[in-house]
């Protein structure tokens, strides 16, 4: 089941924000980002994924992989390895 759930960045270049949706193809890989999220901070996510945003435009690596490990027992970059990320811009509202 699809869960998507919508977070904020900071850039730490001009401060400006940039609202973002994620979309993860399992429920368990929504809260695996929520807690990386709540316990790293957005830069260290943006960072983790290889994200560049240069004048509020977004590009994202994905990877895929079939299975992921849990999260207490594995590297965050172990699991971005193993988990399907789909991050885009939201349209402005």
């Amino acid at each position: 089941m699809e869960r998507e759930f919508v977070v904020t960045i900071a850039s730490g270049i001009g401060g400006f924000k940039s609202a973002l949706r994620i979309r993860a193809e399992d429920p368990d890989v929504s809260k695996m980002v929520e807690a990386h999220i709540r316990n790293h901070g957005m830069d260290n996510f943006v960072n983790a994924l290889g994200v560049i945003i240069p004048e509020m435009r977004l590009i994202a690596i994905r990877a895929k992989i079939n299975n992921y490990p849990n999260t207490e027992k594995h590297s965050w970059y172990s699991v971005m390895e193993k988990t399907y990320l789909a991050i885009s811009d939201l349209p402005e509202q």
